[in-house]
């Protein structure tokens, strides 16, 4: 392989932690994770990427050393390092999406041989309200003979959802609105509209693992600036962007998944000048903005959008129920046109029985917005008071809105203590699986939508799990 390409599938290896060469090895592996470098490749000299990284041959030499000892790679006296064949074959054989991983079974076993369900903290899927059942009956009977299937969404539903949104403080018509199969397939659409290979996106680190399988499956080049949770860094943000020329930003302005932060009112001024000046498109992901506790309203990144640089995407998954499969993407005429044509490609159009639902509940959005937040806001207080009383070395920032705690251990590797946990019969993410460069690995991130008492027991299944846990 030309040491050139070798260089930009690396990307920006020398920002990660740990010594120089364990950086520059952790990017080739990513690289090989992603197949951007497949099986059989051969590495540069270790001479070359030395002079094309401006660091030291030793660096490299400890570099692909460290790749050999884990079986990334292989070479015999006097030939060329090479990707190994039954390593890329195994990374081949795994599921490569962090969104795939949602599925899981529902039983495990623990130590004793016993059976149990798992308590999954992974995941956050509200429950159904009550109101919804007669919704649904009366929303297919009213559908009647429609045989239209509306790549653009029905035509009510786009108004409904334009109304909103104007009411929200985002002036908007019901031509600027596409309505997707939930904001995943939003997030998908952006990708394919913008995205080739190779190309630069910015990003929050950590975020969302849905936008990052997206992003990644597009092959793009993902530069980060660090989201703690307290704050966005503006100024390692304004680097990013211009040092980068991306094809956009993609952000989220409210109950920032995994940290549950929500964006500052200065923040979003000086994020929207950075990225008008520098003509880069802005991605704001609000579909958590509903759940802000308590809540506040203009914490939007598309208000005062003039310039129309800012797209939009909602849903009402997570403030309605997840198995309403009802997003959408606000944006420009012309570009809802141009993404409209990959939407026909995709599904022809969203199911007609859901739009229909989601329309019947507009009128009734700010009762079960209201209702959702008195529901999580309980559950986040319960949930870190059994924390604090059963693992009191546990940290975390109290989130502002949204589902999730993110936690910090204070020792070890959170992704082998989730696998521990996942004996234990309890499910968590892993910071990882939520990171660019696969930082984050002494975090967690745990939903508090659960029940009660699955609350209840699963924190004592962690707190089991983490006195049987032994940090390497």
């Amino acid at each position: 392989m030309q040491t050139e390409k070798t260089v930009k599938l690396l990307g920006d290896w020398s920002l990660g932690r740990g010594a120089l060469y364990q950086r520059l090895a952790e990017a080739f592996k990513v690289a090989i994770k992603h197949r951007l470098i497949g099986e059989g490749d051969s590495l540069p000299s270790e001479r070359q990427l030395a002079i094309a990284l401006s660091i030291s041959r030793s660096t490299v030499i400890k570099a692909y050393r460290q790749l050999k000892d884990e079986n990334w790679a292989a070479s015999r006296r006097g030939s060329a390092t090479r990707i190994n064949t039954l390593k890329a074959n195994e990374i081949a054989a795994i599921k490569t999406t962090t969104a795939a991983r949602i599925a899981r079974p529902a039983l495990y076993e623990q130590f004793d041989g016993d059976a149990f369900e798992l308590i999954d903290f992974s995941v956050s899927s509200p429950a159904m309200p009550v109101q919804l059942t007669e919704t649904i009956q009366a929303a297919v009977s009213q559908l009647g003979g429609d045989r239209m299937y509306y790549p653009l969404g029905l035509p009510e539903l786009r108004e409904a959802v334009a109304v909103y949104l104007t009411a929200q403080g985002v002036s908007t018509n019901s031509e600027q609105i596409l309505i997707t199969t939930g904001a995943q397939q939003a997030i998908s659409l952006i990708s394919e509209f913008y995205l080739e290979r190779g190309d630069r996106v910015v990003i929050e680190n950590p975020t969302y693992f849905g936008a990052l399988d997206a992003f990644r499956q597009r092959e793009a080049k993902l530069v980060t600036f660090e989201q703690t949770g307290e704050g966005i860094a503006l100024d390692s943000f304004e680097r990013a962007v211009k040092a980068a020329s991306p094809r956009f930003v993609y952000l989220t302005a409210a109950c920032q998944n995994p940290t549950g932060y929500v964006i500052k009112k200065a923040e979003r001024v000086v994020i929207k000048q950075i990225c008008e000046q520098t003509g880069t498109p802005l991605i704001s992901d609000e579909t958590l903005i509903d759940l802000i506790l308590p809540p506040n309203k203009g914490r939007t990144l598309a208000d005062s959008d003039e310039s129309g640089n800012t797209i939009v995407l909602g849903s009402l998954s997570k403030v309605v129920w997840a198995g309403l499969r009802i997003g959408w993407i606000r944006a420009a005429e012309n570009v809802i046109s141009q993404l409209s044509e990959r939407k026909i490609v995709a599904d022809l159009g969203s199911s007609l029985i859901s739009q229909a639902v989601a329309l019947d509940i507009f009128p009734h959005l700010e009762t079960i917005k209201a209702e959702r937040r008195q529901e999580l806001s309980a559950k986040r207080d319960v949930l870190s008071v059994l924390l604090k009383t059963n693992l009191p070395e546990w940290q975390w920032q109290t989130p502002q809105g949204g589902f999730f705690l993110w936690i910090t251990i204070p020792e070890g590797d959170a992704k082998a203590f989730s696998q521990l946990a996942q004996r234990h019969g309890v499910a968590v993410t892993p910071g990882a699986s939520m990171s660019v460069y696969n930082s984050h690995k002494r975090n967690l991130r745990m939903t508090f939508s659960l029940d009660l008492e699955s609350l209840e027991s699963g924190i004592q299944r962690l707190a089991s799990a983490w006195s049987r846990y032994q940090p390497s």
